[in-house]
């Protein structure tokens, strides 16, 4: 089982029992009862919240979505890292979402992340690969030497440094997007090929 294979399954175990993913993102209507109780101090009512906007914000049906809801779900999570609030796995996809829509700047993200680390730190390596375009290679340096080891293949299976591991995996594809990028600035008959990988702004 490859790592990605991995990620996808615990993803899948962490899921609400009774509710898929799929379910939630086609039965999520998004409105202020749902943002207030995403702003509940109850762990378990803000877990279902953010599962459920997190699953908003990706299904296709929902877009394009309007940025006065955009804003005042990027308000939110801005207000729980601000409070110290637990925050999930799903926050960390929301606030990716909102990244991708323009809703939440660099500074927005490392907050983010710099809250869930040493809490959460299996999701913010999960996600690494999409992380370090938008904030760069400085949260990763301590998961690159993580010792921490988890099961793998179902209970009883096999040990893994599985966060160093994810870390390790992003961060050769980040350098090797970053080379590739550079290769396009420095040799004129590759800079049409490489717009249509790495359009301007990316």
């Amino acid at each position: 089982m490859d790592a990605d294979e991995l990620r996808e399954q615990i993803k899948a175990s962490n899921r609400r029992v009774g509710l898929s993913f799929d379910e939630a993102a086609e039965t999520t209507v998004f409105s202020s009862e749902l943002l207030d109780q995403y702003l509940s101090l109850e762990y378990g009512d803000h877990g279902v919240a953010a599962f459920r906007i997190e699953a908003f914000l990706t299904a296709a049906k929902n877009r394009p979505i309007k940025a006065s809801v955009l804003t005042s779900i990027a308000d939110a999570l801005r207000q729980r890292i601000a409070e110290g609030l637990k925050l999930s796995s799903s926050d960390l996809q929301m606030g990716l979402a909102l990244a991708a829509a323009g809703h939440f700047k660099r500074d927005d993200m490392a907050s983010l992340v710099q809250a869930m680390k040493g809490v959460n730190d299996f999701a913010v390596a999960s996600a690494a690969a999409a992380l370090l375009p938008i904030i760069g290679p400085d949260f990763i340096q301590d998961y690159l030497v993580s010792t921490e080891l988890f099961e793998t293949g179902g209970m009883g299976g096999p040990q893994r440094p599985l966060i160093q591991e994810m870390a390790s995996e992003a961060m050769r594809d980040f350098k090797h997007q970053k080379a590739l990028k550079s290769d396009c600035g420095s040799f004129g008959w590759l800079r049409r090929i490489c717009r249509a990988f790495f359009p301007p702004g990316g």
